[in-house]
């Protein structure tokens, strides 16, 4: 693995809002942003899933028996799980 990518995979434990999840010891954070800045590679929001699962298998920080789709899928269900108390609110930074 080159040096660039551990940094890269790194970044968000230096985040001063992410930093204090470093000693729960994990290894892959998948979150949602706001993509209206962000250039987006993929054709659905929910295509990025697939590719975290993909280079969390080759890094070996998604377990052996999770495929990449599956990754998604479970990824895809959180966010349900998530909205699904919300009435059919929208998340909002208020």
């Amino acid at each position: 693995m080159a040096i660039q990518e551990l940094v890269e995979l790194s970044l968000w434990k230096y985040d001063k809002y992410l930093c204090h999840l470093r000693q729960e010891k994990y290894e892959l954070l998948s979150l949602d942003v706001f993509d209206t800045i962000l250039f987006r590679t993929c054709s659905h929001p929910t295509d990025v899933f697939l590719e975290v699962g993909r280079r969390g298998k080759e890094k070996g920080i998604v377990k052996e028996s999770i495929t990449p789709r599956e990754f998604q899928q479970i990824r895809i269900l959180a966010e349900k799980k998530r909205d699904s108390g919300r009435n059919g609110r929208k998340v909002t930074m208020r």
